[in-house]
C-alpha cells in the first residue's frame, strides 16, 4: 500500500478545513441528500462526503457505510486531494497504490473509486464527494461531471455554514450593542435630568425674585443657569463623540477629569431645586474622603444657609 504524501500547503489546507467548524458534527439532511444523489447517479452502493483531517478521513455524510472515519493512511481521498482533477480508479486490484489497502482487502472491499474534489474559493482541497463500488466499473462523462457538480454543492453548503456562523456572531454583537445603547440612553436621560432640573429651578427663582433681589444675586442665578446649560451641552457633545467613536470616526483619548469641580457643580444644581421646593438634602460622605468632602460641601452648605429666606435646614451633611 502506498501512503499518500502531504500537500505542499498542508498547514494552510488544515487551517481552511478547521475554519468551517464541520468536523465531528452530526449528520445533516442537506449533505445526506447530496450523498444519496451521488449514489443514485453513479449507480454505486456506497457514496461519501469525505474530509481529510490531519490523521484521519472523516465522513460528513455516508450512504452504504456505517463508519464515520478511517485512518488517513488508508484513505483514497488522501490521494484524491493531491490530484489536479478527479481521482478515478476503475479497479483497485490493478492499481499498486491500493491493491493491498485494508479498505480493499477487508470490508468494505473497495474495487471501484471515483472522487471529486471539494475545493474552497481560495484553492484548498478539503476532501471529496466519492462514489464507491465493490466491483470494478466505469463511469460515463455525464456521471463524472455530475459528481463534480455535487462536490461544488457541498462546498456551497460549507460556505453557507460559515456565513451563518458569522451572522450569528454579528447578531450577538448587535444584541450586546443594543443593550449597551439602552443602558447608555438611560444614563444620558438621568444625567440630563439633573442640569435641566437645575436650569428650571434657577430660572423660576430668578423670575419670582427678579423685582426684589439685588443685581448681584440675579447675576449669580444667571451664572448658575449658564453653568447648567454648559453642562447639558457638554453631555450632548459627549453623546455625539460616542456615536463617532462607535463608527470608528473618533479617536478616543483618555484624559483626567476635575472630579472636585464636577461634584461641586452637581451639588449646586441640586441645591437650587432644594431651595425652591424646601426639600431636605442629605449628603453622606465616607470619612476616608473627609478633606475632599469639606472642600466640596462646606462652602456650599454656608452659601445655601445664607440664602435661605425661611428658617429651614435644607442641606444636612453627614460624615460616616
Amino acid at each position: 500500500m502506498k501512503v499518500a504524501s502531504l500537500p505542499d500547503n498542508e498547514k494552510e489546507r488544515l487551517a481552511a478545513l478547521l475554519r468551517y467548524k464541520v468536523l465531528d458534527t452530526d449528520f445533516e439532511q442537506s449533505y445526506t441528500e447530496l450523498t444519496q444523489l451521488a449514489s443514485e447517479i453513479c449507480q454505486t452502493p456506497i457514496a461519501l462526503i469525505s474530509l481529510i483531517d490531519s490523521d484521519r478521513q472523516w465522513f460528513k455524510a455516508t450512504v452504504g457505510l456505517a463508519a464515520r472515519e478511517t485512518p488517513r493512511d488508508w484513505a483514497f481521498c488522501a490521494h484524491a486531494i493531491l490530484q489536479d482533477e478527479m481521482l478515478v480508479v476503475d479497479d483497485t486490484l490493478l492499481d499498486e497504490r491500493f491493491i493491498d489497502n485494508p479498505l480493499v482487502t477487508n470490508d468494505p472491499s473497495i474495487r471501484f473509486y471515483a472522487g471529486a474534489q471539494i475545493k474552497t474559493l481560495d484553492g484548498f482541497v478539503l476532501g471529496t464527494v466519492c462514489a464507491i463500488d465493490r466491483v470494478p466499473r466505469h463511469l460515463s462523462d455525464y456521471q463524472l461531471n455530475a459528481l463534480k457538480v455535487l462536490a461544488k454543492q457541498v462546498m456551497s453548503q460549507l460556505e453557507l455554514r460559515l456565513a451563518f456562523d458569522d451572522l450569528q456572531k454579528h447578531t450577538q454583537k448587535l444584541k450586546e450593542l443594543n443593550a449597551t445603547k439602552d443602558k447608555l440612553f438611560s444614563v444620558i436621560a438621568h444625567d440630563l435630568r439633573a442640569p435641566m432640573s437645575g436650569i428650571f429651578g434657577l430660572s423660576e427663582m430668578l423670575i419670582e425674585d427678579l423685582d426684589v433681589q439685588p443685581k448681584e444675586a440675579c447675576m449669580e442665578l444667571a451664572q448658575e443657569i449658564h453653568n447648567a446649560s454648559q453642562q447639558t451641552l457638554s453631555l450632548l457633545d459627549n453623546l455625539l463623540r460616542w456615536s463617532l467613536l462607535e463608527r470608528g470616526q473618533f479617536d478616543y483619548q483618555p484624559m483626567a477629569i476635575p472630579l472636585l469641580a464636577i461634584v461641586q457643580k452637581n451639588l449646586r444644581l441640586l441645591s437650587s431645586v432644594a431651595l425652591k421646593n424646601k426639600f431636605r438634602f442629605t449628603l453622606t460622605v465616607r470619612v476616608i474622603f473627609l478633606s475632599l468632602a469639606i472642600k466640596i460641601c462646606w462652602p456650599l452648605f454656608f452659601k445655601i444657609y445664607y440664602r435661605m429666606r425661611l428658617n429651614l435646614h435644607l442641606i444636612r451633611v453627614i460624615f460616616t
